[in-house]
């Protein structure tokens, strides 16, 4: 849906990393589709997008034509921060643009907010991310002054907002503390080609969607396929989509505990339509983290599609979802997680409830997306135009 308006400018920060490509700038196929729904509607769309080397974020599919939007990678050094500052101010030169500003990624441009603010039409700062739990981690590890500086970024930026879109309930509601315009994002999610949901009930298959990295719990994960392997009658498989540091470690622990006949690592796959093949042979997606987190975007991917998922108790999970859209079991718990699996591979009853739970959550969004959810209100127009 393309908006009509008269010429308007954007100002994009953050929402993605990007990498310098022959054929453009390089990026995960959601943020590329993201961008260019913004794109269709804002006639200028400069890009202050994360600078990334292509070797430290493989998968990176998607493109963003050169033409179609201005992009000016930030630098990651605290020597470059300047820099930073003036290609931002640069950008809002001129005919006055909207700002839209994805945190954290926005923090580091905290110094030139009050001139991003005074040059803008209207500046919209997207949360995707529990600056209160990180907040208070540091506070208890000792690091008040940096939790304090951390803490007062945050809130400068969400109290300069014309509006916030929050990911989720519970960040929806951490916002309303400094500003009341407040509006809960549609999730930048890949838009999956239609695909008929096929899982086997032969056998049980999982799904990992992900970092390898410490305090995701995927070694947690393969131990419990360890347990479903040596109870179960049916077949048991996991596939773990994605690729990080621990990938090696992992694998390794497959091989220990035999379970590599079963579990496959497959690396990154950031095309939607080959996603979309795993997603719909899955029987649950599973979310083992140990450590904190905010809301992982996977979830809502899967609930969109009817893929029962379970998670574990950690971060704003519980208390983003309802007790009916998703199985939670205690976080670094293989025996409880495997026993999730098990209770909802056997009850029929408990896949109904949560596929018709997770259309409930899927319906509030259905027919837009994040790009025109932000553009719309960015330019003043109705949320439901």
């Amino acid at each position: 849906m393309r908006v009509t308006l008269s010429p308007r400018r954007l100002i994009l920060i953050g929402a993605g990393s990007v990498v310098d490509s022959p054929g453009g700038w390089r990026v995960k196929h959601t943020i590329a589709a993201y961008v260019r729904d913004l794109a269709d509607v804002f006639d200028e769309l400069t890009w202050l997008p994360e600078r990334h080397d292509s070797s430290l974020v493989p998968g990176m599919q998607g493109q963003v034509d050169r033409e179609d939007v201005s992009v000016h990678p930030l630098f990651p050094e605290r020597w470059q921060m300047p820099a930073n500052w003036f290609s931002a101010t640069s950008a809002a030169r001129g005919r006055s643009p909207a700002v839209l500003a994805h945190l954290p990624s926005a923090l580091r441009l905290r110094p030139v907010l009050p001139i991003l603010s005074r040059r803008a039409t209207r500046v919209g700062v997207y949360l995707a991310a529990d600056f209160d739990e990180q907040t208070r981690r540091a506070r208890d590890e000792g690091r008040r002054l940096w939790a304090r500086s951390f803490e007062n970024a945050y809130a400068a930026w969400l109290t300069a907002a014309n509006v916030v879109f929050a990911r989720g309930r519970r960040l929806a509601a951490l916002a309303g503390r400094y500003n009341d315009n407040v509006i809960e994002t549609v999730p930048l999610g890949h838009t999956f080609p239609p695909t008929v949901r096929n899982p086997a009930r032969e056998e049980i298959s999982l799904l990992y969607l992900g970092k390898l990295d410490d305090g995701k719990g995927v070694d947690v994960l393969i131990e419990a396929a360890r347990i479903l392997r040596d109870q179960q009658e049916v077949p048991v498989r996991l596939d773990i989509v994605g690729d990080g540091p621990q990938r090696k470690l992992l694998e390794a622990l497959s091989r220990q505990v035999k379970v590599e006949n079963c579990v496959r690592f497959t690396g990154w796959i950031d095309d939607p339509s080959e996603l979309s093949v795993y997603l719909s042979r899955a029987s649950s997606l599973v979310v083992p983290s140990i450590s904190p987190e905010g809301v992982p975007r996977v979830i809502d991917e899967a609930m969109s599609l009817g893929v029962p998922v379970i998670a574990t108790r950690v971060g704003g999970i519980p208390a983003e979802f309802e007790a009916d859209e998703l199985e939670l079991v205690p976080p670094a718990r293989a025996d409880a997680l495997a026993q999730a699996v098990t209770l909802l591979h056997n009850d029929p009853t408990r896949r109904a409830v949560l596929a018709a739970a997770a259309e409930r959550r899927a319906s509030r969004f259905r027919g837009t997306s994040a790009g025109q959810q932000h553009a719309t209100l960015l330019i003043g127009g109705d949320q439901n135009a």
